[in-house]
């Protein structure tokens, strides 16, 4: 199976990110439903989607885009996030939201469901009773989407030849801003070639996990993965921890059932602690082969800065390695690295 089907794919989805705003005005106009701008998503999609409203993350850039403000009926954002969502005009009405639970699980239900009762309430101008139907309709796209993603990053790993690191950030920024019922056939059709893809990689290169901006520091995961490393799993905002997230969509209390789901999510570290996120995410990196997290320190979130020495330590206690790379030269240290762990 050749590649020219997987980059066509890949066109597609970028010609439908770039157009991101004629696209959803169409889904305004057809269907009446409201747009909601994130900055990530830390809300769950599904329930904002049964309530009428499209949650939509704008693809790095386009916020700068001149028909970007027609577009949002509204945007929500966490108080505390360092790379809250620019309205300099103040046309758009802004909900900010200073209140994710600490807790996870059975504890953290109640607070959550507040949180989310509260936004809904505050788009909508009154309390927002969910139809089950349009619930169980929406989870079940948003779970399919999640799935599909699984899978292609899940290929990714086994044939990196097929996907480069910036395709994969193409499909995750389509999956996050585009209407779910338009990305699945185009995700599908992207995993389906993969597994009939024949890849020709060669090379044992050491599986990681990134945790930082690249776009800020100079550099890409294509170019960590040039240096020798192969980028397994990411600590990203808008990356491949958005899709880590699964449910039964047929269960009985179905909203209990997201945001219980919901409530694992590591999220970033404006939202969650250290402990936490250390918790939720990294004690797994073992469990997938991780050898290393290279930690992007470029100083642009002093949350994320202040997790890198704790995760760091903990890291090593489980017997992974952590690579702290500074924006300076951040290559030359990758390959520095690589050089030392291959000899």
């Amino acid at each position: 199976m050749s590649k020219d089907t997987i980059i066509s794919i890949i066109s597609s989805l970028k010609r439908d990110l770039a157009s991101i705003p004629e696209l959803l005005f169409e889904m305004k106009r057809e269907t009446g439903m409201m747009m909601a701008c994130l900055p990530c998503d830390f809300l769950p999609f599904e329930i904002l989607r049964a309530c009428g409203i499209h949650p939509f993350i704008m693809p790095p850039g386009l916020e700068h885009h001149p028909d970007f403000q027609t577009i949002p009926d509204v945007i929500i954002t966490p108080e505390s996030c360092c790379f809250a969502l620019s309205n300099s005009n103040n046309t758009i009405p802004a909900i900010p939201v200073d209140a994710i639970p600490a807790t996870y699980g059975d504890n953290s239900l109640s607070s959550w469901k507040m949180l989310i009762g509260e936004v809904l309430s505050t788009i909508k101008g009154k309390a927002c009773a969910i139809p089950v139907a349009e619930l169980r309709s929406s989870a079940e796209k948003y779970a399919t989407l999640r799935r599909l993603v699984r899978g292609i990053t899940l290929l990714r790993r086994e044939k990196p030849d097929a996907l480069s690191s910036a395709d994969l950030a193409v499909i995750f920024s389509a999956s996050l801003a585009l209407p779910p019922e338009h990305v699945i056939p185009l995700v599908s059709s992207m995993l389906n070639e993969l597994n009939d893809y024949s890849s020709r990689f060669e090379g044992t290169p050491i599986p990681a996990l990134i945790f930082g901006r690249c776009r800020t520091s100079g550099m890409s995961p294509d170019d960590l993965e040039k240096a020798g490393f192969l980028i397994v799993e990411d600590d990203m905002c808008g990356g491949r921890r958005s899709f880590d997230l699964s449910y039964n969509t047929v269960a009985n209390y179905l909203y209990d059932e997201i945001i219980n789901a919901f409530s694992f999510r590591p999220f970033c570290p404006c939202l969650r602690s250290a402990e936490s996120r250390f918790e939720l995410l990294y004690m797994l990196a073992g469990s997938y082969g991780i050898e290393t997290v290279i930690f992007i320190d470029d100083g642009s979130c002093p949350a994320r800065a202040s997790h890198i020495d704790f995760m760091r330590r903990r890291l090593m206690r489980l017997g992974i390695d952590p690579l702290v790379l500074h924006p300076e030269n951040p290559i030359a240290e990758a390959q520095r690295y690589v050089y030392l762990a291959s000899g």
